[in-house]
């Protein structure tokens, strides 16, 4: 299971399968930091978790989550970056000019 999209209230999570609206749902990222919530919805396996209680944004779960968004836009970014650093310079040596 992935978390791709979190809130105070809510996660949404990939990979999820055997769970139906209604189901309790305890979700573990170490020893020390489950979430409970109920399955708000599920279609494939994808599914919305209405998590209970809400996270507040000093919780070390949404902290945590928090942590894990930043570092993975940070990676996106950099990619980003990295992509159209090659192109610019495969456009810079794709002409001929004269010497």
């Amino acid at each position: 299971m992935r978390v791709v999209d979190f809130s105070a209230s809510d996660l949404r999570v990939d990979g999820i399968r055997g769970l139906a609206t209604g189901d309790s749902i305890r979700i573990s990222f170490s020893p020390n930091m489950v979430l409970t919530g109920e399955i708000a919805w599920s279609v494939w396996h994808k599914a919305g978790i209405k998590l209970l209680p809400a996270l507040g944004e000093a919780d070390p779960a949404f902290v945590f989550l928090s942590d894990q968004a930043a570092a993975i836009e940070q990676l996106r970014v950099r990619a980003i970056a990295a992509i159209a650093k090659e192109r610019a310079g495969r456009a810079g040596h794709s002409g001929s000019g004269s010497h």
